[in-house]
This record gives C-alpha cells, structure tokens and sequence, in this order.
C-alpha cells in the first residue's frame, strides 16, 4: 500500500494526475476507509477538472477571436466595396 501510495503522491507532484488518481482508487478499492489515498483521489480529481477548464477556455477563446476577425473581414469587404 504504501509503495502504491507513494507512486500516487509522485505521479500527482509530477502533474500526471490522471495516473496519480488510477493509483489512488488502486488503493481505496482494497482499503477505502484510506484517508491519504481519499485525499490524494479528492485532489487528482480537482486537478484534472481544474485542467479542463483551462483548455476549454483556451478553446472557446480561439473560436471567439476566430468569428471576431471573420466578422471584422466581412465588415471590410462589405465597406471596402461601396467605394
């Protein structure tokens, strides 16, 4: 278990919190009243959502510079042809 453990605590310091949490729930399958094992799922689990948060907003912040610059091209063409 605690072998385990601390590949879970490496992997989570590391930034693999996908792996650090598969290791976590290794744990708590056998042992679930594991209060470290829970802790170090809890925060795994934050990370990993806390990340894709992140690359959601970058996603939806490209679309949106995306459909601003078409917008502003549009417009030009529109403008630029009524000379």
């Amino acid at each position: 278990m605690d072998c385990i453990y601390a590949q879970s605590i490496a992997a989570y310091m590391n930034g693999d919190y996908k792996a650090s949490r598969a290791y976590a729930e290794s744990i708590l399958r056998t042992n679930p009243t594991n209060e470290k094992a829970r802790e170090c799922h809890l925060a795994s689990i934050g990370r990993i959502e806390e990340k894709e948060k992140e690359m959601n907003l970058k996603i939806g912040g490209g679309v949106v510079a995306v459909g601003v610059g078409l917008a502003v091209g549009i417009l030009g063409l529109v403008l630029g042809g009524k000379k």
